[in-house]
């Protein structure tokens, strides 16, 4: 099967290739698809979610707050984004198939003309696992943007629910 859905599949492959405590979400109900690519199982046990990306960095939702792996193949580089940093650099964003850039967001292709890019990139001798446990940690130290990014998830999910509401009401 192709399609977009499909596409990062190697790429989620070769995380877990090169991660031992991580594996793939084996949730595919459409509740558990939504966590997340990959799970990634921590020293004490909880599982965490997170998200990969393979050349491009589209529809991003930094408002899952969860850790967001990308492989670069032409430049065979990897990029790993805390989701505070996610936030911070859709804050400057205008959104993508939505006007809340905080529940989907196109970053594009990495590149070395951003300063984004160069915080995200995995340094040659940087070890994979180490980097994404260090990325989650880092969201985990901003209480508050984690709490924003909540309920900016929520904000969301109550207009969409409200103006369907309103809709019916007109078709009543």
């Amino acid at each position: 099967m192709i399609g977009i859905t499909n596409t990062g599949k190697a790429t989620e492959q070769r995380v877990i290739d090169n991660c031992s405590s991580i594996r793939e979400n084996k949730d595919k109900s459409p509740k558990g698809k939504k966590k997340g690519d990959l799970v990634y199982k921590l020293p004490s046990g909880e599982e965490i979610y997170i998200e990969v990306k393979k050349t491009t960095w589209n529809q991003t939702r930094p408002a899952k707050y969860i850790v967001c792996v990308g492989y670069l193949e032409k430049t065979e580089t990897w990029h790993i984004a805390p989701p505070d940093l996610l936030m911070y650099y859709a804050s400057q964003r205008t959104g993508q198939h939505t006007s809340d850039p905080f529940r989907c967001v196109g970053f594009g292709a990495p590149n070395s003309s951003h300063p984004m890019w160069k915080e995200f990139k995995l340094g040659a001798t940087e070890n994979l696992q180490e980097k994404i446990m260090e990325a989650y940690q880092q969201g985990e130290n901003h209480p508050a943007v984690k709490k924003f990014a909540e309920k900016a998830w929520d904000l969301h999910n109550q207009f969409a629910a409200q103006m369907k509401q309103e809709y019916e009401l007109l078709n009543g």
